[in-house]
């Protein structure tokens, strides 16, 4: 899953550093990321099923699994993510942007839906001095 994630981010750096040098603005989006209110309006825990989940989210970009101490039990995690890269501006010697990288994760318990957890960071791109 790791390797998945900084394949990902490296590609879209590639994307980035192909671009002309000058001062652009251009958007590069990676993944799917759909709203995350269906996942609370129209996923129920125990009883919606993987099917239900790809049916909303779509194909998960790679899955693993954990066993966390407080249940005992293996739950079976799908993983999702989104780089967006926007307000990239290239100088001769160094390209400077804005990135934001979305993730989520959403558990399986016994094959049923069990929960999700997401995040996001934002890096602001700094002026070279």
């Amino acid at each position: 899953m790791i390797k998945f994630t900084y394949r990902m981010l490296v590609y879209a750096l590639f994307l980035v550093c192909m671009l002309p040098a000058c001062t652009t603005t251009r958007e590069a989006v990676m993944g799917p990321f759909l709203k995350l209110s269906a996942i609370e309006t129209e996923l129920k825990k125990g009883v919606s099923t993987k099917m239900d989940v790809q049916r909303i989210l779509g194909a998960p970009q790679g899955f693993g699994g954990a066993v966390f101490p407080v249940t005992k039990e293996e739950h079976e995690i799908w993983f999702y993510q989104n780089i967006k890269v926007d307000n990239i501006k290239s100088q001769p010697n160094y390209i400077t942007m804005d990135m934001n990288q979305k993730v989520l994760l959403v558990f399986f318990t016994r094959g049923l839906f069990d929960g999700f957890l997401w995040f996001t960071g934002t890096i602001k791109g700094a002026g070279h001095q």
